[in-house]
């Protein structure tokens, strides 16, 4: 849950940037590769779109600004 209330934090007008880091793994969760990101906040948020009668997967999706990258 703590996703989904830093975006809502964001939604309500609250200022809640993050330092975060993103990590690539491979099949066996192995860090291959991380990217630390500086005052990220989440700006684009979709959710799925349900067919009743469809049985394909739901899919969200979170775009993360930021003003930094750096590769570690």
């Amino acid at each position: 849950t703590d996703l989904w209330n830093w975006v809502k934090n964001i939604l309500n007008g609250v200022s809640d940037r993050r330092n975060m880091s993103i990590m690539l793994q491979d099949a066996q969760h192995n860090d291959v590769i991380r990217w630390n990101v500086k005052n990220a906040w989440p700006c684009r948020w979709s959710g799925p779109v349900l067919h009743a009668g469809s049985s394909d997967i739901a899919i969200e999706s979170v775009e993360i600004c930021h003003e930094g990258l750096e590769l570690a």
